[in-house]
C-alpha cells in the first residue's frame, strides 16, 4: 500500500511540496498555493553621535596629519633659508680666509725667484741673453729669451733638469736674433 502523503492531522492546512510548486511554476500553472514573500529587509538604524564621532576620526586624523606635516616642513624650509642668510656673510669670510691661506701656502712654498733665476742663468747657452721674467701669483713662469738659435736653446735647457719643464710658446725675430717665449709652472 502506497504512503499517503497527507498528513495525519486532516484540520493541518495542506500547503504543496517544493516538487509540486516547481511543477506548477515550470506549468505556468498559479493554481499552487501562493509563496509567502520573503520578508523586507530590516532597514538600518541611522548613525548614533559617537558611531558618527569615531568615523568623522578616520577620515579626519590622516588630513590632520598631512597638513600639519607639511605645513611643518614649510616653516622648516623658511627657516633653513633664514639661517642660510644670516650665516653667508660668515661663510664667504671663511671662504677667503681658506683662498688667501692656500695662495700664501703655495708661495711660501716655492722656490724664491732669485733662485730660479741663477739656476736659468746656469743653465742658458753663453750667446742667450734673458729679455724678460714674469711670474703670476699663480706661479707660472714667462721668460722671454733672446737667441741665435733657438734649436740650440731648447736642447740646453732640456738637458738641465731644472729647467725641463719650461716649455717654448712663441719666437720672433728681435734684431736678427730669435726671442723665444717660454712658460712654466714654478
Amino acid at each position: 500500500m502506497a504512503a499517503d502523503p497527507l498528513p495525519a492531522n486532516d484540520d493541518a492546512p495542506r500547503t504543496p511540496s517544493l516538487f509540486d510548486r516547481a511543477v506548477a511554476a515550470a506549468r505556468g500553472r498559479t493554481d499552487a498555493a501562493p509563496v509567502e514573500p520573503a520578508p523586507a529587509p530590516r532597514r538600518a538604524a541611522p548613525f548614533d553621535r559617537p558611531t558618527l564621532a569615531v568615523a568623522c576620526a578616520i577620515v579626519v586624523a590622516p588630513l590632520l596629519t598631512w597638513g600639519g606635516a607639511t605645513w611643518l616642513a614649510a616653516s622648516a624650509r623658511a627657516d633653513g633659508r633664514i639661517a642660510a642668510a644670516r650665516a653667508a656673510p660668515a661663510i664667504a669670510a671663511r671662504d677667503a680666509r681658506t683662498a688667501a691661506l692656500a695662495t700664501l701656502t703655495q708661495t711660501w712654498s716655492r722656490q724664491p725667484l732669485g733662485a730660479t733665476m741663477e739656476g736659468i742663468a746656469r743653465g742658458l747657452p753663453p750667446e742667450a741673453s734673458l729679455a724678460r721674467a714674469e711670474a703670476d701669483a699663480a706661479g707660472r713662469l714667462s721668460l722671454d729669451i733672446v737667441t741665435p738659435d733657438p734649436d740650440r736653446l731648447i736642447a740646453a735647457l732640456r738637458r738641465d733638469p731644472a729647467l725641463a719643464r719650461l716649455r717654448p710658446t712663441a719666437q720672433k725675430r728681435v734684431d736678427g736674433r730669435m726671442q723665444v717665449t717660454l712658460e712654466a709652472l714654478r
